[in-house]
């Protein structure tokens, strides 16, 4: 990509000089302390906070209260991703649930503990990762299934065309390859 010279002089400007627009709690978020956002396929950004699950269609924020589960609307949402098929996956306390054609599942992590889910990422082959604790997980025939257990919190996963997995956890990054893990 390039950028055109007037354009490179404006990336020099003070924030004070660019109109800014804050949403917060007063314009209908659940929560002021944002955990995680991620795009819909119909454009909205989906907003994951302390508080619920809201959209935000660039005027107006609405909570996300499916009938299936309105408590998401209050629920801490600690991940948020949309997969390649269009679906909106949310991570909570314990839990993973899939949103999709108005449709809400939910999956339930295995560990009576419920760690937080904070990671949720789909490979190339189309398995869905989840990262919840220190627990590396997967969605297999409808459940969420342990695969493997790393020191500290896995805060972001990264899926590697080769089929191995990066890890970002608590102060170091892993290669998840072949059922083991090493640190890169």
């Amino acid at each position: 990509a390039s950028v055109s010279e007037p354009n490179a002089q404006q990336a020099h400007r003070p924030l004070t000089q660019y109109l800014v627009d804050a949403w917060d709690s007063d314009n209908g978020l659940p929560h002021n302390k944002v955990q995680a956002l991620t795009q819909g396929p119909d454009g909205l950004l989906w907003i994951g906070t302390e508080g619920g699950v809201a959209r935000f269609d660039g005027v107006r924020v609405m909570p996300f209260e499916p009938p299936e589960a309105p408590q998401l609307a209050r629920t801490l949402a600690t991940a948020l991703y949309t997969s390649p098929d269009g679906a909106v996956w949310i991570g909570s306390e314990g839990f993973v649930h899939r949103y999709q054609s108005g449709r809400l599942t939910t999956f339930t992590v295995p560990d009576e503990q419920r760690p937080f889910v904070r990671a949720i990422r789909q490979a190339s082959d189309g398995t869905i990762w989840i990262g919840a604790g220190g627990m590396l997980c997967r969605l297999a025939r409808g459940k969420v299934e342990l695969v493997t257990t790393v020191d500290g919190r896995i805060h972001e996963i990264l899926p590697e065309p080769d089929g191995s997995l990066l890890l970002a956890a608590a102060g170091f990054v892993l290669r998840f390859r072949d059922g083991g893990t090493e640190i890169v």
